[in-house]
């Protein structure tokens, strides 16, 4: 019975980390409440295992979510490559990587207002929300398209205005 249990716990937190992804577009929010409370660290571990074995996937046009990964202190990491932007590196000589203009989504025009908006997402997002009411933090990390580290977003539950860890 324990080890029926125990799968079903580990069903249930691959659930809730594809609703984080939204993949699970028609699961309702109460749901995911549901399933988390029932998930336990191990439990969670192997859903981020599964999860990431569907992985890497293009989430639109310039996003490649590469991996999710379970860090110690409850935070849970969405790590991304924009594909098409490359971090601004000068050469020996002092040029600067020309693809530094290429900015479709306008994040170097507006860096601080790109990681607002999708702080404002996250915040909105029922799977996300589901994550951070059970006292967990959000990180979405972004590399360049080389793999070089682009920017972070740490999404604490305070954030969203739910209570402090």
């Amino acid at each position: 019975m324990k080890k029926v249990l125990g799968i079903l716990g580990g069903v249930a937190a691959v659930v809730v980390v594809l609703l984080a992804m939204g993949v699970g577009k028609f699961a309702g929010r109460a749901g995911a409440e549901a399933l988390f409370d029932e998930t336990t660290g191990d439990d969670l571990l192997a859903a981020v295992m599964l999860t990431n074995q569907q992985l890497p996937r293009m989430v639109d046009e310039t996003a490649r979510l590469d991996r999710v990964s379970h860090e110690p202190g409850r935070v849970l990491t969405y790590h991304y490559t924009l594909m098409g932007y490359y971090a601004p590196i000068a050469n020996p000589d002092g040029i600067v990587d020309p693809f530094d203009r290429v900015d479709p989504l306008g994040i170097r025009a507006d860096l601080d207002g790109y990681k607002e908006r999708l702080v404002q997402g996250a915040c909105k997002s029922p799977s996300i929300r589901s994550f951070l009411k059970n006292k967990m933090t959000v990180v979405y990390h972004y590399n360049d398209a080389n793999g070089r580290k682009f920017f972070d977003v740490a999404i604490p539950p305070e954030r969203c205005g739910l209570p402090e860890r």
